[in-house]
């Protein structure tokens, strides 16, 4: 008796788009104290979407965020109530620490960007005028 094996089906193309995620670190230099953040200044893919996001500020101790309610980050209709209403986050550190904020998107909220747009994601401020911000993102795209 000879066992055999018979399969059916067909064979997955070989040309499949996977989704790559990566984490980005770029330093962004404040005029005046704050920066307004855009995709062109990170460096972003073109369709990506943000996932994370972690802010340090290397010369000042205050931190904060801002993220408009018509930022390009998240999914938004323009509408000043919904689905979002932006916010603000501020944190402060000691001297032997950096101040730091972390904001995380869920992927569904997430909107794909554009890499060469210059609206603005969101604004960084500080009290140092001359400060420089460590940001650090984690993007979602097809490879």
């Amino acid at each position: 008796m000879n066992p055999a094996i018979t399969c059916s089906g067909s064979v997955p193309s070989s040309n499949q788009k996977m989704y790559i995620t990566r984490r980005v670190t770029a330093y962004l230099k404040a005029a005046n104290g704050s920066v307004a953040v855009t995709a062109a200044a990170l460096a972003v893919t073109d369709g990506a979407k943000i996932l994370s996001v972690k802010i340090h500020s290397i010369n000042g101790r205050i931190l904060t965020i801002e993220v408009p309610n018509g930022t390009t980050l998240v999914v938004n209709d323009g509408n000043t109530v919904a689905p979002f209403g932006g916010f603000r986050k501020t944190t402060a550190a000691p001297l032997s620490q950096f101040p730091s904020i972390k904001v995380n998107i869920p992927d569904l909220l997430a909107a794909p960007l554009n890499k060469d747009s210059t609206e603005t994601l969101f604004n960084l401020t500080s009290e140092v005028l001359d400060n420089t911000f460590r940001v650090v993102y984690t993007a979602k795209y097809l490879a």
